[in-house]
């Protein structure tokens, strides 16, 4: 290249990253030009875990099969970061929320996630390891969703938000949430999952 190409891309680069960066600031000090789509999921969400601290009852949240090292990693990461949005709101309660999970490979990312929240309080001291729960299952599977019936009304959990990787399978844990007046919040990556998160 000659000193004059070589000029006139370094005065391109330099221009194209001071318009960016004067647009930018534009943008920022006008926030009135770009509106975010209201989630009614989202929405409701804070008004649910509420409900369940004022009626002394745990905030379930659970993965499903979602796990580590697989294809489902993301979701599993993403989901992790959610709850702990979550579980950060309800361990001011008196009851510690519950994480129920079907893949081993996520134990330490939601032990990890509890952990955070409660730390985030200053309230590291009521940590405990058992409100994460592995139910042995796999994708799919009826023995996980089996336990989570029998886990919602043992523990008399107020508020459910089941977001990870469900099946059909979601459908009975829907069911059995709403059968005894438990707050249900749910979503799946996998379409039979939406479609049942979607009826409930």
């Amino acid at each position: 290249m000659d000193s004059t190409t070589q000029l006139l891309t370094l005065l391109i680069v330099v221009l194209t990253m001071v318009i960016s960066i004067i647009v930018t600031q534009f943008i920022r000090r006008r926030p009135d030009l770009y509106t975010l789509r209201d989630i009614a999921a989202f929405s409701r969400l804070p008004g649910m875990i509420g409900a369940a601290i004022e009626s002394n009852r745990p905030v379930h949240v659970s993965l499903g099969s979602a796990g580590l090292g697989g294809e489902s990693t993301l979701l599993a990461l993403a989901n992790a970061e959610f709850f702990y949005q979550i579980t950060r709101r309800a361990v001011i309660g008196a009851t510690p929320p519950i994480i129920t999970i079907a893949d081993p490979t996520a134990l330490p990312l939601a032990e990890d996630t509890l952990r955070r929240a409660y730390a985030s309080r200053d309230m590291i001291d009521r940590f405990r390891q058992g409100n994460v729960r592995w139910y042995p299952g796999g994708a799919r599977s009826l023995a996980f969703v089996a336990a989570l019936t029998v886990t919602l009304p043992a523990d008399q959990v107020g508020a459910n938000v089941l977001a990870g990787s469900f099946g059909t399978e979601l459908a009975l844990a829907g069911e059995a949430a709403l059968r005894r007046d438990q707050s249900l919040l749910a979503t799946s990556d996998q379409l039979e999952g939406q479609a049942i998160a979607y009826v409930m």
